[in-house]
């Protein structure tokens, strides 16, 4: 009866440490689960389209801008997908903006991008991604790129 009795409290403890193990996995991995099931049902709700805009410099650095601001609302652990997307959009605008510092006889540009938007918490969260560069400005009037 002993042995039994024994055999029943280590089967106990060994249930112990593995529900132990397993609380501890799922709460290191936690935020990794939000975050996947915060993407996953923003996805649904994702629209994009496309839009051209006419950008100088200036205006191109303050889009740049407002965009890498609009990433910081959303770098938590739970949007961190929607924080590098919004990231990834401006980091690409560096690329635009790197052009027209570097080729001063353009004054503006027409950049083609992707309107991406989705509804966040009620709320709709738009950003640009994928630009690129269609046509350039001078003196002698729009150019082809």
């Amino acid at each position: 009866m002993a042995v039994v009795e024994k055999e029943k409290r280590k089967s106990f403890r060994g249930l112990i440490v593995f529900l132990v193990i397993g609380v501890i996995i799922l709460a290191v991995n936690l935020p990794k689960i939000q975050n996947f099931y915060s993407e996953r049902t923003a996805q649904k709700t994702k629209e994009v389209s496309t839009i051209t805009r006419n950008l100088n410099l200036n205006q191109l650095i303050s889009l740049e801008s407002s965009q890498i601001q609009l990433s910081k609302k959303y770098d938590t652990r739970i949007t961190e997908w929607l924080h590098d997307e919004i990231h990834d959009g401006a980091r690409a605008m560096i690329d635009h903006t790197a052009y027209l510092s570097h080729n001063p006889e353009y004054d503006s540009a027409k950049i083609q991008f992707s309107l991406v938007k989705y509804t966040i918490d009620g709320k709709t969260v738009a950003f640009l991604t994928n630009g690129k560069i269609i046509q350039v400005h001078s003196e002698s009037g729009w150019k082809d790129k």
